[in-house]
């Protein structure tokens, strides 16, 4: 199941990066959280082992989306060099911070509710994400193209 998740994310992220910068950064953002939060559900629903490892590879392939267009905006949204101090910092910490996190909230959901809502507990999170970007953050949208297909020859 984490395998799923991981090759998935891992696999699409420079895509992801690519989606994100043609369709519009904040646009992809949002749908992402969404895509994600569904497929939360979809996980947290499952009844047989093939939806639970399909809904986790979902989950990767819209994460792969989620993550490069979050950090653009962010550099977006923070154009001063002070003022970049605090999320950039952030953002790259979280991978150093989110696995034993995750871990810990996990044990404690399974314990005291199911396995079920290590992934359910996703989607409310994820559509209040949603909404809150989708009424705070820069309008980003794709950005202009030079008339080739490819920047790096």
């Amino acid at each position: 199941m984490l395998t799923a998740y991981t090759l998935s994310f891992a696999g699409l992220l420079l895509l992801g990066g690519r989606i994100a910068d043609y369709f519009g950064r904040k646009r992809m953002f949002v749908i992402s959280l969404v895509g994600f939060a569904g497929a939360s559900a979809l996980g947290g629903l499952a009844q047989n082992s093939a939806m639970l490892f399909s809904a986790r590879a979902l989950q990767g392939a819209f994460a792969a989306i989620m993550a490069p267009a979050a950090l653009s905006l962010l550099t977006v949204a923070f154009t001063e060099r002070r003022r970049r101090a605090v999320p950039l910092p952030s953002t790259a910490a979280s991978p150093a911070v989110a696995p034993p996190s995750g871990l810990i909230l996990g044990g404690f959901l399974t314990e005291f509710a199911s396995w079920r809502w290590t992934l359910l507990i996703n989607v409310p999170i994820a559509i209040v994400a949603a909404v809150a970007a989708s009424a705070t953050s820069p309008r980003a949208g794709p950005r202009p193209t030079t008339g080739t297909t490819s920047p790096v020859r």
